[in-house]
Protein backbone atom coordinates (compact mmCIF):
# COMPACT_ATOMS: atom_id res chain seq x y z
CA UNK A 1 0.00 0.00 0.00
CA UNK A 2 2.94 2.46 0.69
CA UNK A 3 4.86 2.25 -2.75
CA UNK A 4 0.91 2.98 -4.23
CA UNK A 5 0.94 6.11 -1.88
CA UNK A 6 4.45 6.79 -2.93
CA UNK A 7 3.83 6.29 -6.90
CA UNK A 8 0.80 8.75 -6.50
CA UNK A 9 2.68 11.18 -4.42
CA UNK A 10 5.42 11.22 -7.30
CA UNK A 11 2.40 11.71 -10.10
CA UNK A 12 0.47 14.16 -7.99
CA UNK A 13 4.28 16.27 -7.94
CA UNK A 14 4.07 16.08 -4.35
CA UNK A 15 8.29 15.42 -4.44
CA UNK A 16 8.68 18.79 -4.85
CA UNK A 17 11.03 18.80 -7.38
CA UNK A 18 9.25 21.14 -9.32
CA UNK A 19 7.50 23.78 -6.49
CA UNK A 20 9.40 26.97 -5.71
CA UNK A 21 8.14 26.86 -2.07
CA UNK A 22 9.06 24.30 0.97
CA UNK A 23 9.08 24.09 4.33
CA UNK A 24 11.29 22.41 6.74
CA UNK A 25 10.53 21.91 10.27
CA UNK A 26 13.30 21.41 12.96
CA UNK A 27 12.20 18.09 13.44
CA UNK A 28 13.66 17.52 9.72
CA UNK A 29 10.12 17.17 8.22
CA UNK A 30 9.95 18.66 5.09
CA UNK A 31 6.93 19.97 3.82
CA UNK A 32 5.54 20.87 0.36
CA UNK A 33 4.06 24.45 0.43
CA UNK A 34 0.51 24.35 -1.58
CA UNK A 35 0.25 28.12 -1.31
CA UNK A 36 1.37 30.32 1.67
CA UNK A 37 0.57 34.21 2.41
CA UNK A 38 1.15 36.72 5.30
CA UNK A 39 2.04 40.21 6.49
CA UNK A 40 5.09 41.74 7.77
CA UNK A 41 5.43 45.00 9.71
CA UNK A 42 8.43 47.35 10.91
CA UNK A 43 8.43 46.44 14.83
CA UNK A 44 5.72 44.37 14.77
CA UNK A 45 6.56 41.35 13.33
CA UNK A 46 5.23 39.04 11.24
CA UNK A 47 2.50 36.27 10.17
CA UNK A 48 2.69 33.72 7.33
CA UNK A 49 -0.01 31.26 7.00
CA UNK A 50 1.33 28.21 4.81
CA UNK A 51 -0.69 25.35 3.23
CA UNK A 52 1.25 21.99 2.69
CA UNK A 53 0.62 19.00 1.37
CA UNK A 54 0.78 15.32 2.32
CA UNK A 55 0.51 12.08 1.81
CA UNK A 56 -0.92 11.31 4.92
CA UNK A 57 -3.46 12.51 7.17
CA UNK A 58 -2.01 11.53 10.49
CA UNK A 59 0.31 14.03 10.69
CA UNK A 60 1.11 14.54 14.62
CA UNK A 61 0.46 18.47 14.62
CA UNK A 62 0.39 18.95 17.92
CA UNK A 63 4.33 18.02 17.65
CA UNK A 64 4.88 21.01 15.11
CA UNK A 65 3.10 23.94 17.80
CA UNK A 66 6.38 25.79 19.24
CA UNK A 67 8.93 24.76 16.70
CA UNK A 68 11.02 26.39 14.64
CA UNK A 69 10.54 26.27 10.70
CA UNK A 70 12.32 27.65 7.86
CA UNK A 71 9.54 28.38 4.51
CA UNK A 72 12.43 28.66 1.56
CA UNK A 73 10.70 30.45 -1.72
CA UNK A 74 12.88 30.25 -5.07
CA UNK A 75 13.29 33.20 -7.14
CA UNK A 76 13.51 33.09 -10.88
CA UNK A 77 17.69 33.31 -10.86
CA UNK A 78 17.34 30.36 -8.59
CA UNK A 79 18.07 31.63 -5.40
CA UNK A 80 16.47 30.71 -2.46
CA UNK A 81 14.82 33.25 0.29
CA UNK A 82 14.47 31.43 3.69
CA UNK A 83 11.95 33.27 5.92
CA UNK A 84 12.12 31.49 9.63
CA UNK A 85 10.12 31.60 12.36
CA UNK A 86 8.28 29.17 15.12
CA UNK A 87 4.93 27.44 14.29
CA UNK A 88 2.14 28.60 16.43
CA UNK A 89 -0.81 27.13 15.02
CA UNK A 90 -1.18 23.98 13.24
CA UNK A 91 -4.08 21.87 11.76
CA UNK A 92 -5.72 19.11 9.69
CA UNK A 93 -7.63 21.12 7.41
CA UNK A 94 -8.61 18.86 4.65
CA UNK A 95 -8.28 15.52 3.50
CA UNK A 96 -9.95 12.97 1.35
CA UNK A 97 -7.75 9.64 1.63
CA UNK A 98 -4.79 10.32 -0.33
CA UNK A 99 -4.28 13.74 0.23
CA UNK A 100 -3.96 15.94 3.68
CA UNK A 101 -3.94 19.85 3.79
CA UNK A 102 -2.35 21.35 6.68
CA UNK A 103 -2.78 25.02 7.79
CA UNK A 104 0.64 26.52 9.88
CA UNK A 105 1.20 29.32 11.09
CA UNK A 106 4.36 30.85 11.63
CA UNK A 107 5.47 34.12 13.77
CA UNK A 108 8.51 35.69 15.15
CA UNK A 109 10.40 33.45 17.94
CA UNK A 110 10.26 36.73 19.96
CA UNK A 111 6.51 35.78 20.05
CA UNK A 112 6.88 33.15 23.03
CA UNK A 113 8.58 35.77 24.69
CA UNK A 114 4.72 37.18 25.08
CA UNK A 115 3.44 33.48 26.00
CA UNK A 116 4.71 33.04 29.23
CA UNK A 117 2.94 32.88 32.21
CA UNK A 118 5.82 33.84 35.03
CA UNK A 119 6.98 37.39 35.42
CA UNK A 120 10.25 38.26 36.54
CA UNK A 121 12.52 41.45 37.66
CA UNK A 122 15.44 42.15 36.84
CA UNK A 123 17.65 44.71 39.01
CA UNK A 124 20.89 45.73 38.62
CA UNK A 125 22.07 43.90 35.93
CA UNK A 126 23.59 44.71 32.51
CA UNK A 127 20.88 44.61 29.25
CA UNK A 128 22.88 41.92 27.64
CA UNK A 129 22.51 39.59 30.66
CA UNK A 130 18.53 40.39 30.89
CA UNK A 131 18.66 39.59 27.14
CA UNK A 132 20.51 36.31 27.69
CA UNK A 133 17.98 35.13 30.51
CA UNK A 134 15.33 35.70 28.41
CA UNK A 135 16.54 34.15 25.59
CA UNK A 136 16.81 31.09 27.92
CA UNK A 137 13.59 30.62 28.96
CA UNK A 138 11.87 27.26 28.40
CA UNK A 139 8.65 28.70 27.13
CA UNK A 140 6.17 26.20 25.92
CA UNK A 141 4.00 27.10 23.26
CA UNK A 142 0.03 27.45 24.45
CA UNK A 143 -2.46 24.92 23.37
CA UNK A 144 -6.34 24.75 23.51
CA UNK A 145 -7.63 22.29 26.30
CA UNK A 146 -11.12 21.03 25.10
Amino acid sequence: MQDAITLFAGIAGLDGASHPHRLALANGQALLVERWCGHEQLSDGFQWWVDVLANDAQLDVDAWLGIAATLSSRQTGGQDVLRSGVVCEAACVASDGGLARYRLCLVPWTWLLGQARQSRVFQERAVLDILQALARLDVKCPTEQT
